[in-house]
């Protein structure tokens, strides 16, 4: 990590915690509890851009401390022998071979975890404002749709077991965070910005999607979004874990969900039960 590469990446972490330092004021909504998830999505996001920085400056870190540790210049700061000896072990984090790996490693991990908050918050929300009628649409949409194809050909026994067999609890985040967007009071010139968060969010799903894949679609998908252009392949390796599009997308996140509890006219509190956020940030 020298030279241009390593400078790069020093004014990318300066650009991703600046975004930090902006959710530390979103989270502060006076409109909103602090347990409520429209204040707790932006403590979680400051949460991911934590781990990510350290993560990712750390070896630029230890490559300054590794050699006062092997010397001792640092003991008298950790007064444990064991603690020291386990410090200056620290140096592999220094190897070239090994510092693309550990920067790809957590450049992994910020797309699962920010797609894993935004799931889970707008999962809160659509529980809370989803009508029960809503909510049964979805369950039973494929049922619906078969029972259009078939009724009348079958016994109303036969149609009461394929129901029970198509039934299904889950909603999809797709179907959820659609309807999440649908729900909001917009004027219409805003509505341009509601397609480009639709595109962004299709595109991050299928992105995240494929770490389930060792980083290789199962099939091919383009988008076109306000970040940039992409082409999925199937069975091809993706090189979309860039500094650029990482930024791009934590941008893309904060500025999505600020919007969604902007237009989003739901008064009462959305609790976020599962939520402890500590206060150090």
């Amino acid at each position: 990590m020298e030279g241009i590469e390593q400078n790069n990446l020093l004014l990318h972490l300066n650009d991703i915690w600046k975004e930090k330092e902006k959710c530390r004021l979103l989270k502060e909504s006076k409109r909103f509890s602090p347990n409520d998830v429209r204040n707790t999505y932006f403590s979680l996001i400051m949460q991911i851009i934590n781990d990510y920085y350290t993560g990712m400056i750390e070896p630029y870190f230890m490559k300054r401390l590794s050699i006062p540790f092997q010397n001792g210049v640092l003991s008298p700061y950790f007064p444990s022998s064991l603690e020291n000896k386990l410090y200056s072990n620290l140096g592999f984090l220094c190897e070239d071979q090994y510092i693309k790996t550990w920067h790809d490693l957590k450049k992994v991990g910020i797309v699962s975890n920010l797609w894993i908050v935004f799931e889970d918050s707008i999962d809160i929300i659509y529980s809370k404002i989803a009508t029960e009628d809503d909510v049964n649409n979805y369950k039973y949409a494929h049922f619906n749709r078969i029972r259009g194809l078939i009724e009348g050909k079958i016994s109303e026994e036969d149609l009461k077991h394929i129901k029970a067999k198509l039934q299904s609890d889950y909603i999809g985040i797709n179907n959820k965070y659609n309807y999440v967007l649908n729900s909001l009071e917009i004027e219409k010139s805003e509505a341009k910005g509601l397609k480009k968060y639709r595109e962004f969010l299709q595109f991050f799903n299928v992105l995240r999607n494929t770490l389930h894949t060792n980083s290789r679609p199962i099939k091919d998908f383009n988008f076109n979004t306000s970040i940039g252009k992409f082409k999925f392949e199937k069975n091809k390796h993706i090189d979309f874990f860039t500094t650029d599009i990482l930024y791009a997308s934590v941008v893309m996140f904060i500025e999505i969900f600020d919007f969604i509890r902007t237009k989003l006219k739901y008064d009462g509190e959305i609790f976020n039960s599962a939520t402890l956020v500590s206060s150090a940030y």
